[in-house]
Formats: structure tokens, C-alpha cells, sequence
């Protein structure tokens, strides 16, 4: 009895380690897989909440293109709403709504006068070897009535300022101040269409626009 009681015990004790042993690794087994479930929890809860704060994208509105024809005048702030009306080819050719994108002023024509005398200015256009140029003719009425030229100016484009702003500043140094008689221009327009026109103005009224084989008189 004593020998089978000694053979036993080894067998119980090793029975026990081993039994303690996988008893330790399944609760480590266990404890490692509840803390990588919370772990993940743990990140991902972050992520919910942030979905669930997160607010939703506005689309931005699309950009409307700036025409640069829209801040320029159309051909009814020229006030020819009456002439066109009077003129049905015109009518039929023109939009008074078209926007003028470019002008070039033919010719100009002002009298006017200065400590009783009357003076006139010619402004026109001509051709040079460097391209063309406005020229500036200065007049003054005899007692009879008739223009003496007294001067000539050649206008040309310079720095920072284009033809038409030099003639401009030039005939409103020589005129400001002075009683404004009479002035005519005759204008050529070019609008968004394409479409061109030749106006001529009297005293700031329009006389007559000529628009491809349509001539207007008014």
C-alpha cells in the first residue's frame, strides 16, 4: 500500500500544477480578449461621437462669371428708345439692350464762347506712319463769322491713357469756363452682339445712326 500510495502522489500533484496552470491561461486568455473588445471600443467610440457631431457639408455656391459688359451702358441709356422706335429697320436690327463693349469717336465739334468772342475746336482722326492719331484744330470767328484757325495740336496716346481720355482732358482745359454754344460728334459703337453703329450727336441729341445699309435721320 505504502509503494502504490508513493506512485500516486507525483501523478495528483502534476495533475494539480497542470490543472492551475491552464486554469491561469484560459482567465489571461480571457481578461486579454475583454480588454482588446473594450480597446476597441474605446477608439471607435470616438468615431461615433464624432459622426454623430459632425454637421453636414454645404455645397458653395457656384460663381457667377462678371460680364464685363454688364457694368458698361446698353444702347437704351443712350436714350434711343424714341429713335429706334421711329426707325423700324433699325428696330428690327437692334437690341436695346445690348451692352456697347467698345467707341471711337469719328470726329468732334464744339463753338463756343469767351469774353464775347466766338471759338471753335475740330477734333478728327488721321492716319500716321506710327499708327494713327487725333488732331485738334483751334478756330476763332471773325466779325463775320467766318473760323480762323489761330492753332494746330497733334494728340496721341500716352502712359496710363488712352486717346480718348487725352482728347478729353485736353478740350476740357480749353473750354472749362466758357459758354458752350454748339457741339457735335459723330461715334462709332461696337456691342456685345458684334453688331456696329455710327451715331451722330447735335447738341447731346442724336441727329442720325447708321447701322450696316441703315441710315435713320431724325
Amino acid at each position: 500500500m505504502d509503494k502504490k500510495k508513493r506512485r500516486t502522489t507525483p501523478i495528483i500533484v502534476i495533475s494539480v500544477i497542470c490543472s492551475v496552470y491552464l486554469f491561469k491561461f484560459l482567465l489571461t486568455n480571457s481578461s486579454h480578449k475583454t480588454t482588446q473588445t473594450h480597446s476597441k471600443t474605446a477608439i471607435q467610440a470616438p468615431k461615433q461621437e464624432t459622426e454623430k457631431v459632425k454637421s453636414p457639408q454645404l455645397k458653395r455656391p457656384k460663381k457667377i462669371k462678371h460680364e464685363a459688359s454688364q457694368d458698361l451702358p446698353s444702347l437704351s441709356s443712350l436714350k434711343l428708345k424714341t429713335f429706334i422706335e421711329s426707325c423700324p429697320k433699325l428696330r428690327e436690327l437692334l437690341n436695346r439692350e445690348d451692352k456697347i463693349v467698345d467707341y471711337e469717336p469719328f470726329a468732334r465739334n464744339y463753338h463756343y464762347q469767351r469774353n464775347g468772342e466766338i471759338y471753335r475746336i475740330r477734333v478728327f482722326t488721321e492716319d500716321g506712319e506710327n499708327g494713327g492719331f487725333s488732331k485738334i484744330v483751334y478756330y476763332k470767328e471773325d466779325s463775320d463769322g467766318f473760323p480762323i484757325i489761330e492753332k494746330t495740336k497733334e494728340i496721341r496716346v500716352q502712359r496710363n491713357k488712352n486717346l480718348n481720355q487725352t482728347i478729353n482732358e485736353e478740350i476740357d482745359k480749353t473750354i472749362g469756363g466758357s459758354q458752350i454754344i454748339y457741339n457735335a460728334q459723330d461715334i462709332h459703337y461696337t456691342m456685345t452682339s458684334g453688331q456696329e453703329m455710327s451715331v451722330s450727336f447735335e447738341n447731346n441729341k442724336i441727329k442720325k445712326i447708321i447701322a450696316k445699309d441703315i441710315s435713320c435721320l431724325l
